[in-house]
């Protein structure tokens, strides 16, 4: 790092030194000879000789010509609806662990786990399962019934 910076410097050094300003040609300072202090006049005197120009006439106003850019035309953006809320009731996690499955029975595959004492929404029930949505997470799936209790 240090080497770069002397080499920096030594280029800027040389580059300085070579095309920097010539002392022959810079222009010699010439002191400048006192000027005689202005006269002094009574203010009467120049406000009279001082005529008032009259005001210009107020610019007239052009008005200006809409001339539409040419492209497609631009529509409004889309206005987002609320979300509708989640009707359901939230019930709790009442065993240590509880599997969330991508579909009712004990044959579709895991995708979730739940620990004790967890709230989650119930969406939907079905022969002893309930659908659910983990609030958190947002992530939905089954979970057998009897192992959810009401929350507190």
């Amino acid at each position: 790092m240090f080497r770069l910076t002397a080499i920096t410097l030594a280029a800027l050094y040389v580059v300085l030194a070579v095309f920097g300003r010539d002392p022959e040609g810079a222009p010699e300072a010439i002191a400048a000879e006192p000027e005689a202090p202005a006269a002094i006049a009574p203010v009467a005197a120049v406000a009279a000789s001082a005529a008032v120009p009259a005001p210009d006439p107020a610019p007239a106003v052009t008005p200006v010509r809409f001339t539409p850019m040419p492209g497609p035309s631009l529509k409004p953006a889309p206005e987002y609806r609320a979300v509708p809320a989640a009707t359901g009731h939230i019930l709790a996690v009442d065993t240590t662990r509880l599997n969330v499955r991508s579909g009712p029975g004990l044959s579709a595959p895991v995708i979730d786990s739940l620990a004790r004492n967890e709230e989650v929404l119930v969406v939907a029930e079905r022969d002893g399962w309930a659908r659910i949505r983990i609030e958190g997470d947002g992530i939905e799936g089954w979970v057998s019934r009897r192992l959810l209790r009401p929350a507190n």
